[in-house]
């Protein structure tokens, strides 16, 4: 989560699970939560680790050698300098730089 940067992505409390009324509750060990109302809740999801095609590290790069393709993106690893931006923008973790 250290790795997520939240100011990236606009807060939204989290959806209220219907309830059956406690009355009926009581009377048996049948299943009470119904559950989320809607779908709502997976709006939410910050998508740790997986990249959503966000061109954060496009526009960050200062060496301009990463591309969009159909597939992802493409760095031109025989002109990066390794300064990192582009993981360090990237606000879902998605991108870690390795030895190579």
């Amino acid at each position: 989560m250290e790795r997520i940067h939240l100011e990236h992505f606009e807060p939204r409390p989290p959806s209220i699970d219907e309830q059956e009324p406690a009355a009926e509750r009581i009377r048996s060990f049948a299943e009470s939560n119904k559950g989320a109302p809607d779908m709502s809740e997976a709006e939410r999801c910050f998508s740790c680790g997986h990249c959503t095609q966000c061109d954060s590290c496009l526009v960050y790069c200062p060496e301009g050698i990463i591309d969009r393709t159909p597939d992802g993106y493409l760095i031109g690893l025989e002109y990066c300098k390794g300064c990192g931006i582009c993981v360090v923008e990237c606000p879902r973790g998605a991108m870690e730089m390795t030895p190579v």
